[in-house]
């Protein structure tokens, strides 16, 4: 902070990566753009109340978002974060370095 001028904090990585299941959520994501509520609990091995505690801390960080098409809910990722471009990117480095 210089010069009395405040500015945003960045996304911290340990807050986006602090569990297992938010981040099978997140990659799943990553590789299939959207995905139904009933899907990603069962890729993130997690039971309804924690799932929702996931998506709930990572809607609120600006990564994700959910929309209702009647009784189905989908989970998407918000196209307009910066530091989801840049977990992306990370992302990716590190599915080209795992070959």
């Amino acid at each position: 902070m210089r010069g009395g001028q405040r500015s945003d904090p960045p996304l911290e990585m340990e807050k986006v990566f602090y569990s297992r299941p938010a981040i099978r959520i997140l990659f799943h994501l990553i590789e299939n753009g959207m995905e139904t509520e009933t899907r990603l609990m069962h890729v993130s091995r997690s039971n309804h109340k924690n799932f929702n505690r996931h998506i709930n801390r990572l809607s609120s960080m600006g990564l994700v978002e959910k929309k209702r098409l009647g009784r189905i809910v989908v989970i998407r990722l918000r196209e307009d974060s910066e530091a989801l471009d840049k977990i992306i990117n990370t992302y990716k480095i590190w599915k080209e370095s795992d070959k």
